[in-house]
């Protein structure tokens, strides 16, 4: 008797645990949400990072453009971008299973957080652009190549993010 109660407990556990494991709709939003004001976040870190090494140059701290900094922020965007890719391939399971009138009823719901997300992340997107080009144009030997290569790491961590819009 005491075994078949212990069987029961561990298959009711075990259906209980089945129907926690699902991702739901709104959920997936919410997670698409903030894996949005993140990006924004780390966007807005290599932003700043940027702006102090310009200061530095410009208060003649430093002869030199140092955009270390601004290197390692735009690797947590990578990082980021790689959490991203992962919560994509949850949607894109869920999305077979909801109805447009679900679809329909998600956007509304979360319509006005997702265009404070996206106009949050692009407007870090523009100061951004700002601060690169005021590296640039630094009276430093440097300046273009540390600006250049801080593109590059910028782009590639970007990259993840412009994988899920394919």
């Amino acid at each position: 008797m005491k075994r078949l109660l212990q069987a029961v407990g561990v298959l009711s556990f075990c259906i209980f645990l089945a129907g926690c494991g699902g991702d739901s709709h709104e959920g997936l939003i919410s997670d698409t949400i903030a894996m949005m004001n993140q990006a924004a976040t780390e966007t807005d870190n290599i932003q700043k990072r940027i702006t102090e090494a310009v200061k530095k140059v410009e208060d003649g701290k430093s002869n030199k453009l140092d955009l270390t900094d601004a290197m390692k922020a735009a690797d947590k965007l990578k990082e980021t971008g790689d959490n991203t890719l992962q919560t994509k391939a949850r949607i894109e399971m869920v999305k077979l299973k909801i109805s447009d009138e679900e679809k329909e009823t998600n956007a509304k719901n979360k319509e006005e957080e997702l265009n404070t997300a996206f106009k949050n992340l692009f407007a870090k997107q523009a100061a951004l652009d700002k601060a690169f080009a005021d590296a640039e144009k630094l009276d430093v030997a440097n300046a273009k190549d540390a600006v250049q290569k801080l593109r590059e790491r910028y782009l590639i961590a970007k990259s993840p993010f412009e994988g899920l819009t394919r």
